[in-house]
């Protein structure tokens, strides 16, 4: 999701911080934050033991709505410098 020409948010999921978790082969839905066009990410939200979250989408008041697996729904507000 392109909230500027060098501003992105993707979602997916990462590799648990939980041994047990991981051990479980458990996921965490992650939502990544790019400032400079996908060269540099950080995790702007992470869903423990949530699964993955799978789609992304900007309502016209510029809150972020994200989906994913076993009911996660998330809204966020993005924050720019």
């Amino acid at each position: 999701l392109f909230l500027s020409n060098s501003e992105i948010l993707a979602c997916g999921s990462l590799l648990p911080e939980s041994e047990e978790l991981l051990r479980k082969g458990e996921r965490e839905g992650a939502i990544l934050f790019s400032r400079d066009g996908g060269l540099n990410w950080t995790i702007a939200y992470r869903a423990p033991n949530r699964g993955a979250i799978s789609a992304l989408t900007r309502s016209s008041n510029g809150r972020v709505r994200a989906v994913g697996s076993k009911g996660l729904l998330i809204e966020l507000t993005p924050y720019s410098k």
